[in-house]
C-alpha cells in the first residue's frame, strides 16, 4: 500500500516528465510483481499443505464465505492490486490487471499501455495450465507476433521479471515446440496442428521475423521426414 502511494505520488508531481513517468511505472510493476509471488511465497512455505486447508478454499472461494480474518486479509490484497488466482490445485497471487489500469494508465504513454496490455493477456489468460497450451493456435500467433513487434521497439524493458525480447523468445518457443502436454511433436513425430499454424503465419505474415524463422523451420523438417531429429533440435536451440 505504501509503494502504491509513494508511486502514485511521483506521477502527480509536476516536476515529472512523461518519459520519467513510464520509468516509474515500470519500476512499480517490477516490484509489484515481485511482490505478488513473494506472497505466494509465503502462503506456501507457513504451511505446506495449504491447498487442502480451509483458509486456501476461503481466499479462492471454493467452499463458503471466507472468516473475518481471511476476508480482511483478501480485501488488503485486492486494494492493494493483487488477486488470487488458482492452477494445479495451488494458489498464487499475481497483479490485478484492471486495478493497474485503472489506477496508472492515465499517468503513461500509449506506447507503454500498449506494452502493459501485451502482458496482461497473459496475466489474465495464462498460455498454459497443467502442462499444456490452454490457448487456441490462433491466439497464440496473435501474442507471437505482438511480442516480436515489441521486442524490435522496447527490447530491454521489463515485464513481469523479464525483457521484453525473453516474452517473445518464450512465445516462440512455445510455438515451435509446444509443452508437456501439448508437444509439437508426439514420439518424435509433428503434430500436425502445430505445423498448420506455422504454415498459416508464413501464408498471412511473410515478412514477419517470426514467419522467416518458421519458413527456414519446415524446410528444415520436411528435410527430416518431419521428424524431431538431432538437426531438427540444433535449429531449434540454436
Amino acid at each position: 500500500d505504501s509503494l502504491m502511494q509513494a508511486t502514485i505520488s511521483q506521477l502527480n508531481s509536476a516536476s515529472v516528465s512523461d518519459a520519467e513517468k513510464d520509468t516509474i511505472f515500470i519500476k512499480f510493476l517490477e516490484v509489484h510483481t515481485k511482490m505478488a509471488g513473494e506472497f505466494t511465497k509465503i502462503l506456501i512455505d507457513n504451511d505446506p499443505n495449504y491447498e487442502n486447508n480451509n483458509y486456501y478454499n476461503q481466499l479462492i472461494n471454493e467452499f463458503g464465505e471466507p472468516d473475518s480474518l481471511t476476508k480482511k486479509f483478501k480485501e488488503k490484497m485486492v486494494n492493494c492490486g493483487f488477486s488470487f488466482n488458482s492452477s494445479e490445485g495451488f494458489l498464487y497471487l499475481n497483479i490485478d490487471v484492471s486495478f493497474i489500469q485503472k489506477t496508472f494508465f492515465p499517468y503513461i504513454s500509449k506506447e507503454i499501455q500498449n506494452l502493459f496490455s501485451a502482458y496482461a493477456k497473459g496475466v489474465e489468460q495464462p498460455c498454459c495450465d497443467d502442462a499444456a497450451i490452454i490457448i487456441t493456435m490462433d491466439e497464440l500467433t496473435a501474442r507471437t507476433l505482438d511480442w516480436e513487434k515489441l521486442s524490435d521497439q522496447y527490447p530491454d524493458i521489463i515485464l513481469g521479471g523479464r525483457k521484453v525480447s525473453r516474452h517473445y523468445h518464450g512465445n516462440m518457443m512455445l510455438l515451435m515446440t509446444g509443452i508437456d502436454n501439448t508437444p509439437a511433436f508426439w514420439n518424435k513425430k509433428l503434430n500436425k496442428d502445430f505445423l498448420h499454424a506455422w504454415e498459416k503465419i508464413i501464408s498471412d505474415y511473410p515478412e514477419t521475423k517470426t514467419a522467416k524463422s518458421l519458413k527456414e523451420y519446415v524446410a528444415i523438417l520436411k528435410n527430416n521426414g518431419n521428424k524431431l531429429t538431432d538437426e531438427v533440435e540444433d535449429f531449434i536451440y540454436q
